[in-house]
Order: C-alpha cells, then sequence, then structure tokens
C-alpha cells in the first residue's frame, strides 16, 4: 500500500435468519428474524437469508418500504436468483432507528410483509 493512501475499512456482514411458520389460514405466517433487534454499528451489508422450516415455497421480493421513507441510510435490496436471500447494505452515517418492512410472497402469489428491527447504534470508543 501507498503510504500517502489511507486504509478503508471493510464493511461488517450480518447475516439474518428469517424463519416463516404457516399459520393457520393458508397465507398466513409468522416471522421471526433472528437476530433481533438487528444493531448496527458502522457500515454493514444486511443479509436476510430464508431457512429451514420455512416453506421452500416462499420467496423475497425486492420491494421495501422505510420510514422515514426519504432516509439515505439503506441502499435498494438485491435478491438472489432463488429468491431465498435478501441483500442491503447500510452506510451508518446516522444514528436512529429504521422502520423497514420486507415482503416475502408464497406460491400463490400472496404477499407477505414483515418488519425486521434496524437500529442504527453509536460506535463505542
Amino acid at each position: 500500500m501507498n503510504p500517502n493512501e489511507t486504509a478503508i475499512a471493510p464493511p461488517a456482514f450480518i447475516n439474518v435468519q428469517v424463519k416463516a411458520l404457516p399459520g393457520p389460514v393458508p397465507g398466513e405466517y409468522t416471522i421471526t428474524c433472528k437476530p433481533d433487534p438487528i444493531s448496527i454499528l458502522s457500515p454493514t451489508i444486511i443479509n436476510f437469508q430464508l431457512v429451514p422450516p420455512t416453506p421452500r415455497g416462499l420467496a423475497f421480493t425486492p420491494e421495501i418500504n422505510k420510514n422515514p421513507s426519504n432516509t439515505h441510510q439503506l441502499s435498494l435490496p438485491t435478491v438472489s436468483t432463488d429468491g431465498r436471500m435478501l441483500t442491503l447494505s447500510d452506510v451508518h452515517t446516522r444514528i436512529e432507528s429504521l422502520d423497514v418492512i420486507l415482503h416475502v410472497v408464497d406460491e400463490d402469489g400472496r404477499d407477505i410483509a414483515f418488519d425486521p428491527q434496524i437500529q442504527n447504534e453509536p460506535q463505542c470508543p
């Protein structure tokens, strides 16, 4: 590395396991995330992954709703080709709670929304 260049730390990475359990009514699911809440301490890549016992027919959509809607903390999501992973980045330039709604669809095309809790926390000295 050139002595005049500043080293840039790579972003952190968090894998969030998402479980969707079918409810008693078709199209209803109980969705949980682990970890919950998702604590962000620095610029971070957040990967949401549908894991067993989530039915294979569920898949992420690229739809995201953010509050505040004009926040520039989160990127647009990218969905894997099989729909089982959704990835976004958090630039962590402001300390705030981010209300985010993500969406999955079942094999019948029903939209299921859920709200993972993302907390941009202050960095410890």
